[in-house]
């Protein structure tokens, strides 16, 4: 049975678009073609901490991508052994999540836009209250 899944990638912020591209690939095929998956790329974050990596220093900036597909435990399984062996992945996590939960807005942090206040209309609604 498919379950829906939620996987957070942080990329080194040099090369990350190949790595991005080839899970996108690997969660579509997952999914299948009658789901879509929800991709968001949130940028380029500086991190809490330095990550190293013994073979390329230590990265104090990275790319974070987050994915919500759906797909089976067996899928959750390649996709990690991928990202596992990606050179250019620092860190990976995948959350199992349910249906409402794959298809919102990924970012909790992303609001809405909202429109200005103009201090006319709180005069001009406060008046005419009373």
């Amino acid at each position: 049975m498919a379950s829906y899944y939620k996987t957070t990638i942080l990329c080194v912020p040099d090369n990350y678009k190949d790595s991005l591209d080839k899970v996108k690939e690997l969660c579509q095929k997952f999914t299948g073609t009658e789901y879509k998956i929800n991709e968001e790329r949130v940028g380029l974050k500086h991190l809490a901490y330095p990550i190293r990596r013994s073979y390329k220093g230590f990265y104090e900036q990275g790319y974070y991508a987050t994915y919500a597909w759906r797909g089976k435990s067996s899928n959750v399984q390649e996709l990690e052994k991928y990202l596992y062996n990606d050179d250019n992945v620092l860190r990976f996590t995948t959350c199992l999540t349910t249906k409402e939960e794959a298809h919102l807005n990924l970012n909790p942090y992303k609001s809405e836009q909202k429109k200005p206040v103009d201090i006319l209309d709180i005069i001009y609604n406060f008046n005419n209250k009373n």
